[in-house]
């Protein structure tokens, strides 16, 4: 995308489903542990469309909840100040392909397998049929436990691939749609309002 490979972003469409039994111990369902979709694995989709589009200017959310509360299927799409659109769904019950694309004009990308751990992806230039398959090396997590030591053995407080204020922007969306769902984690002191 830097390279302009796909000319201007103008969409991102992420589906990341990762399908849990319901029980309301398990982690993904327990409000006292921090359980939900959206925070559990919606983190992974959110962060891409922020990193490849852009903060939103504003933000739509739908979504579902299980008995304790948690919220089990979420929605979000939302534009950019520069006119993209985002559009992310995150949930812990379904069975289907985790599946991303970003469309651009003067191509598009897709994204081989769930987004916090691609086998890959293709990069599709204009009308061509045929596109370009990029593999790499899968490690998971890997990545950012090697930025995180290479911060601390550089002395940085913070990383300049993914700086504080970009975390915090992420955040802020995830917290925004949590509290527009109507989940509230025992912690809290303040109630919502709705």
């Amino acid at each position: 995308m830097r390279d302009g490979q796909i000319g201007t972003a103008r969409s991102l469409a992420a589906a990341f489903t990762v399908p849990f039994e319901y029980d309301e111990g398990h982690r993904v369902f327990d409000l006292d542990n921090g359980g939900g979709a959206l925070l559990d694995i919606g983190i992974y989709p959110v962060t891409l469309a922020h990193l490849l589009l852009g903060h939103p200017t504003d933000v739509q959310v739908l979504g579902s909840r299980v008995p304790t509360g948690a919220d089990d299927l979420v929605g979000l799409q939302w534009m950019t100040r520069e006119g993209a659109v985002a559009q992310v769904l995150c949930d812990s019950r379904s069975s289907g392909a985790s599946r991303t694309v970003v469309r651009g004009t003067e191509g598009w990308i897709e994204v081989h397998g769930p987004v916090n751990d691609p086998e890959g992806f293709t990069v599709y230039r204009g009308r061509e049929p045929e596109g370009e398959l990029v593999t790499g090396d899968r490690r998971g997590l890997v990545h950012e436990v090697e930025e995180v030591h290479r911060c601390l053995a550089a002395g940085l407080l913070e990383s300049p691939v993914v700086p504080h204020a970009d975390t915090v922007a992420v955040m802020t969306i995830l917290e925004s749609a949590r509290r527009e769902l109507g989940v509230r984690y025992p912690q809290e002191d303040e109630p919502l309002h709705t």
